[in-house]
């Protein structure tokens, strides 16, 4: 910690010290956090010495979230990571803290074009600090895809350019501005295959016992990368048009399509863009109400909540989740037999997620569980080089094929 700010003083930027935020008890089935908290608190008193050993501000939030309050007035969405109200009362006190007046003049209008412009400017910059497939841009992979290297320092005169249209848009804002046309709802489109697809779909063999038709090509859908359907019969589709890796001036804008096949004919006949301006997704797994997706760094749920055929809800169920090779990256999502949500890493990807169970840490290949009741993230199997499936047969016997190491089926041990 002392080397960070050594090396971030000579930058001249403000720095302030700012302690952890403790957990909510939320009873059983979630876990005590009484311990947690006096850990917290430990850090809390060695970054305040280190404040006042640097001379600088130090923030105390330990009394930001009371792990004992009601549940009509939690801040957080799992006992740890604040929820929409608990970053509203964080935001408000940081401005008191830090003696910023709130703007008085910013109207919901206002503060939301102010934000979209903040969040395309970090937006950049992450594609910068971590960028997607760093073994093949920076690691013993670049001799395979390094001249992409050459294309990362061209994020920081974008980043540049957004800070001062940030600043424009701060000092320009009239007094009252139209309010945002409402973005209208993804209908449904009629699609077919391709020509083409339909022609290349006749070169494959297949044994005289099966049968093989095309139900979607392009343009319907993008670049796929995982699918899976729903109870209703309908396919959901992950497209990457971003894989495996961005460069500066690229618009990241990956989507989530659902495939109707409504006469039952074996062929798509419509489709549906139920999310979009995703980066990279690569898992897919309809459930609980919405779809699950495995996105760069993160887990989403994403949820219609006013049936227009369209995403309006997002929760990060899992953040911290590596990107060192965008072909290892989060993968295979499925429901498992005892209600939790199974995903796979590969082996060139490190994962580090907080959760409210403790950190969770994954530096290889191998098979994650998830309980979205309880959050609660572990590590089901290790093993294989690529793995890209897993499955339980009725016994509870656990199987997994790998993409790299080993041709065929493998048996899977937990643990």
């Amino acid at each position: 910690y002392q080397r960070l700010l050594d090396d971030l003083k000579p930058l001249g930027a403000r720095m302030v010290l700012v302690s952890p935020i403790l957990q909510e008890n939320w009873g059983k089935p979630m876990p005590d956090p009484s311990k947690h908290n006096a850990d917290l608190k430990t850090y809390a008193d060695a970054i305040r010495e280190l404040a006042q050993k640097n001379a600088l501000p130090y923030l105390d939030l330990l009394g930001l979230v009371n792990p004992d309050v009601p549940k009509a007035k939690r801040l957080t969405m799992n006992s740890l990571q604040l929820n929409d109200a608990g970053h509203r009362r964080l935001a408000h006190f940081f401005l008191e803290e830090l003696g910023l007046p709130p703007r008085k003049d910013l109207d919901h209008q206002k503060g939301r074009r102010i934000r979209n412009v903040i969040q395309a400017k970090n937006e950049l910059y992450f594609y910068s600090w971590r960028p997607q497939n760093q073994t093949y841009i920076y690691s013993f992979r670049k001799r395979e895809q390094g001249r992409h290297a050459k294309d990362i320092p061209g994020f920081a005169p974008l980043v540049q350019e957004m800070e001062k249209s940030i600043r424009s848009v701060l000092e320009s804002l009239p007094h009252k501005i139209t309010p945002a046309r409402e973005i209208p709802p993804f209908l449904w489109e009629s699609v077919k295959p391709s020509e083409k697809a339909l022609h290349d779909a006749k070169s494959f063999h297949v044994p005289d016992d099966l049968e093989l038709n095309l139900f979607a090509s392009e343009p319907a859908i993008k670049n796929p990368v995982q699918s899976a359907w729903d109870e209703q019969g309908r396919l959901w589709v992950a497209t990457a048009e971003s894989y495996p890796h961005i460069a500066p001036g690229f618009v990241v804008n990956d989507k989530i399509i659902v495939l109707e096949d409504a006469d039952r004919d074996g062929v798509a006949d419509r489709r549906q863009v139920f999310a979009d301006g995703l980066l990279m997704p690569t898992a897919i797994l309809p459930g609980h109400g919405g779809v699950y997706v495995g996105t760069s760094t993160e887990i989403l749920h994403l949820r219609d909540t006013d049936h227009d055929g369209k995403a309006d809800e997002k929760t990060i169920l899992i953040s911290g989740l590596g990107t060192e090779d965008t072909h290892h990256v989060v993968h295979g999502l499925r429901h498992t037999e005892d209600g939790r949500i199974g995903f796979t890493q590969s082996i060139y990807i490190n994962t580090h997620t907080e959760t409210p169970w403790g950190v969770r840490r994954l530096r290889k290949s191998g098979v994650w569980t998830f309980d979205p009741n309880t959050h609660d993230l572990e590590v089901f199997a290790y093993g294989l080089v690529n793995p890209w499936g897993h499955q339980t047969d009725d016994f509870g016997q656990s199987f997994m094929t790998d993409g790299a190491g080993g041709a065929g089926i493998h048996y899977a041990f937990p643990g």
